[in-house]
């Protein structure tokens, strides 16, 4: 498709978390943009960029040029079949993502874990210097999933849940690692790491690849790649850009950075968890190689103000309540593993996110879950799956030891969890919320509480 020959883009779902900021970018490059949606969350930042959406679906989307829909779109929606009726042209959300990554720089973020942290870590930074960003979670700096900038310098997150990323033309890649997430997809971890050989094998010779060194199967797929320049980032002293000497302390993380084996200077960032520091270099790396000077770093990386729902503390008094994303047992590991190291009584609500991972997944859940005090485990949210009658958060449970299982909890409803943790919480508490579904609910409606 060629977009020249485009003037008006309809989107249906325009409300959505990836669907809103897709327009705005879209009304940024010049197209007329309109949309409805009947979730009107995202429509005061709409009608900021200059969009009118509307809070219902059209029988008649009149003659746009081009219908945009997102994947929860079904066939029968009623915008959907005018389009087809009327011969207009109707594609994914991801496909227009591959449109607009043709029509300039584009950077993309991905792996299993920690893509939209990097991603509003890297727009944090460059977004002084133009770049324009789609990221997959609301940064606290914009309020927004969207930074604005030139509409020829994009930043994006690449999802490899179906493959969508492979829609999609990055010059340069930002690779973090490579987990056994989605295998009701995938299968196999062989053929995961197989499609993100395909991902990165469509960057040009003149394009970028920073991977991380740290990660066995990120270099396995980076030796299967040989058509543009590879620069390694990690932990390990045998990266030339790399961080040492990690330190948590007053909500900031310190370390000493080094960039290609030279010290650069020791810098802090808002943040938790030496995960980030290792989602920090990446960002870094990255930046620097596309004009940030590395005199400015100091101060640049203090743009980050954090991710909504990722280590995300929304109260800190005498109790702290702290929302993550975490929905794979390698995040939620990590997560506990910072927690706990603050020495206080950690209470963890956490709800599984689909039956197919939580069936992969339920004796490493209930490994990472063991780091805490308490462990209150929530019904799985579905997402997009149905239940199959057989895999609910009791198999968590049932796979916690003895001495695990006299500590934890398992809720029928999500709700029934908060009157019990209300009861029993105490001064000097950390309480988290972890999941991919509603569980911070619960934690906000705690902190309602606790402002009143």
């Amino acid at each position: 498709m060629d977009l020249a020959k485009i003037k008006h883009i309809h989107f249906t779902a325009i409300g959505g978390n990836g669907m809103a900021p897709l327009a705005i970018h879209c009304k940024k490059m010049g197209f007329h943009v309109t949309g409805t949606d009947k979730n009107s969350d995202l429509f005061p930042q709409l009608i900021s960029a200059g969009i009118e959406p509307l809070n219902y679906h059209l029988e008649n989307i009149g003659n746009p040029d081009l219908l945009v829909y997102s994947a929860a779109v079904k066939a029968e929606n009623i915008e959907l079949q005018d389009a087809f009726r009327k011969g207009i042209k109707a594609i994914k959300r991801s496909e227009m993502m591959g449109l607009i990554t043709k029509c300039g720089k584009t950077i993309m973020i991905c792996g299993s874990h920690g893509k939209s942290t990097t991603t509003i870590m890297l727009s944090d930074i460059l977004s002084p210097l133009g770049f324009a960003a789609i990221t997959g979670a609301s940064s606290v700096s914009q309020n927004s999933n969207y930074y604005n900038g030139d509409s020829d310098k994009l930043i994006i997150e690449g999802d490899e849940y179906d493959r969508s990323f492979l829609k999609m033309y990055a010059d340069e890649i930002v690779l973090l690692n490579i987990d056994n997430d989605h295998m009701d997809i995938y299968e196999n971890i062989d053929n995961l790491k197989e499609t993100f050989v395909e991902l990165c094998n469509k960057i040009s010779e003149n394009g970028k690849i920073y991977y991380n060194y740290d990660d066995e199967h990120v270099r396995s797929v980076l030796e299967r790649v040989s058509n543009c320049k590879k620069i390694p980032f990690g932990l390990s002293k045998l990266s030339s850009n790399r961080v040492q000497n990690i330190v948590f302390s007053n909500n900031f993380l310190e370390f000493d950075l080094f960039l290609e084996d030279k010290f650069v200077g020791r810098l802090k960032i808002k943040s938790i968890g030496n995960y980030n520091a290792l989602n920090m270099l990446a960002a870094i790396v990255c930046a620097v190689n596309n004009g940030l000077s590395i005199d400015d770093l100091p101060k640049s990386v203090l743009n980050f103000q954090g991710v909504r729902r990722r280590s995300d503390i929304i109260y800190n008094g005498d109790i702290m309540l702290v929302d993550d994303y975490a929905h794979h047992p390698t995040e939620l590991e990590s997560i506990l593993e910072v927690i706990t190291s603050l020495k206080r009584r950690v209470i963890v609500l956490f709800q599984p996110h689909l039956f197919s991972r939580t069936r992969e997944h339920y004796v490493m859940f209930a490994k990472a879950l063991s780091k805490a005090d308490k462990i209150m485990i929530a019904p799985i949210y579905p997402a997009r799956e149905l239940p199959d009658g057989v895999t609910t958060s009791h198999l968590i449970y049932n796979a916690l030891t003895e001495e695990d299982r006299s500590k934890a909890m398992v809720f029928e409803d999500l709700w029934d969890s908060y009157p019990y943790i209300k009861n029993i919480m105490e001064k000097n508490d950390i309480i988290v919320s972890i999941g991919a579904g509603e569980a911070n609910k619960v934690l906000y409606e705690l902190k309602r509480g606790l402002d009143a």
